[in-house]
């Protein structure tokens, strides 16, 4: 087997020194699309001519005297980024404003054509604003005059609820749109009827007059000789007050006449038509509790129902 040759040292020595091994290096950039050599720059991108000069828009609160003056004072004392935002985001407005909060006046109205308008309505942004302003003007009486004592029953004015207003067109607050009727919706009609029927429970003596005139242009009293209204008894030539009655298919009449306490149904007395003394007792107990028993007769005609529904629909007779 053959041996390899080795150079003397004089002779590798000589080489060395004439030829130099160079280490390779690395390119500058490699460029690509979107990529480039980590341990690089990027590369310088090259604007096009036409995008040389890039031109600013004018701040319009530039204009304002004293205002850059004010604007460095300003940043001198933000310490985040979101702070200078809200500095330049500032109207011309809100700069005078800030600039001098006492002597800032608001500008005329050929000033606001380029400003955002506020509305006159509150509701306006609201999904129906005019029945909204209609229901929060009756809670605004309630809330007024709420507090005020309540009357018995008895003394409730009776009212046409069928014809109450509680949408019209002159008590709309049309400023912040126009009217439409689907928008009344059935809960909002009775809720509004019941705030209503609250105010109409309070005592009449203390009612002020403001509400009984809101009240008598919200909803009209009924007129006498209508259904549902309270009649006033008057005594016929024999001096007879009439009265009828009804529960379910039960019906009664009944003359009331100055005497000495006697009472007939259907021409018998009260005491053999009723098999009870409870019954008896129920009959007579509205001239008994006004102590008035004595001082009148009774004279009752009853059809239908059986003893019990004709007892039931006497008393209140």
């Amino acid at each position: 087997m053959l041996q390899p040759r080795r150079l003397p040292a004089s002779i590798l020595r000589i080489w060395t020194s004439t030829t130099r091994l160079k280490q390779p290096q690395l390119p500058l950039c490699i460029r690509h699309d979107s990529r480039w050599t980590p341990g690089h720059p990027r590369p310088r991108q090259k604007i096009p001519k036409e995008y040389d000069e890039v031109l600013v828009p004018e701040d319009p609160k530039d204009n304002i005297p004293g205002w850059k003056e004010f604007k460095e004072d300003l940043i001198s004392k933000v310490r985040k980024p979101d702070e200078i935002a809200a500095i330049n985001e500032l109207s011309p407005q809100e700069a005078m404003f800030l600039m001098d909060p006492d002597s800032y006046q608001e500008m005329d109205a050929d000033d606001e054509a380029g400003m955002r308008t506020i509305p006159a309505n509150k509701n306006y942004f609201s999904a129906h604003p005019v029945v909204e302003q209609r229901l929060q003007d009756v809670e605004k009486m309630m809330e007024k005059y709420g507090h005020l004592p309540k009357a018995p029953p008895a003394a409730w004015p009776l009212r046409e609820w069928k014809r109450a207003a509680i949408a019209r067109p002159r008590d709309l607050d049309m400023r912040a749109g126009q009217y439409d009727p689907k928008g009344l919706r059935g809960s909002i009609r009775r809720t509004i009827l019941q705030i209503v029927k609250e105010l109409n429970k309070i005592h009449p003596v203390l009612m002020p007059q403001e509400l009984k005139v809101w009240l008598d242009d919200f909803a009209p009293l009924r007129q006498e000789g209508t259904a549902g209204v309270r009649q006033k008894r008057v005594l016929d030539r024999f001096q007879r007050s009439k009265g009828n009655g009804k529960r379910k298919t039960a019906r009664a009449k009944v003359q009331v006449v100055p005497g000495d306490g006697q009472v007939f149904v259907n021409g018998v007395p009260a005491a053999d038509f009723f098999k009870r003394t409870k019954d008896v007792e129920n009959v007579i107990w509205p001239l008994q509790s006004l102590n008035v028993l004595a001082q009148y007769n009774v004279w009752v005609s009853t059809w239908g129902g059986g003893t019990t529904g004709s007892l039931s629909v006497e008393p209140g007779c």
